[in-house]
């Protein structure tokens, strides 16, 4: 058996944080994803068969033949979909909400409260209140060590 690469263990370490931290949900998605496989197009042999009563000494005629199909995804590729995921569903709306108070506030009509809800009803997943903004500086932490993982693609 040999031993797992560094994407592979990086994605098992991702996905073990995520659960452990409540961000499930985000792994969840990317399983989702990931259980689709990845769309490739596959170029198959098929055969004409020839007539013997007309033509016995040709041989038959071979003709690729291009198929739809699936294949798993590699570990690099696993750990794309999850660093993906994990931008789309932590990073960037922490950013939106950390901006949108300052940007939609007005010296007259300051806005004190942002959430970014889940599709279903009354479940915030992000809480932006006043001049308080989400994660800190661990946000822009997590960004730079997910452009890193990126690089290392």
């Amino acid at each position: 058996m040999t031993p797992p690469d560094d994407s592979e263990t990086t994605f098992e370490d991702l996905r073990k944080m995520l659960t452990e931290t409540g961000f499930a949900w985000v792994v969840e998605n990317a399983d989702i994803e990931l259980a689709n496989g990845v769309p490739q197009v596959y170029r198959l042999p098929r055969y004409r068969e020839s007539d013997e009563k007309h033509e016995p000494l040709r041989p038959r005629k071979e003709k690729l033949e291009a198929v739809a199909g699936v294949r798993p995804y590699n570990s690099n590729e696993k750990l794309k979909v999850l660093v993906d995921e994990i931008e789309r569903c932590i990073i960037i709306p922490i950013q939106i909400a950390n901006t949108l108070t300052k940007s939609l506030s007005t010296a007259d009509t300051p806005v004190d409260r942002i959430e970014i809800a889940d599709d279903e009803p009354n479940t915030p997943v992000f809480r932006v209140i006043g001049d308080q903004p989400i994660g800190g500086g661990h946000i822009s932490k997590l960004s730079t060590a997910i452009n890193a993982i990126r690089k290392g693609l």
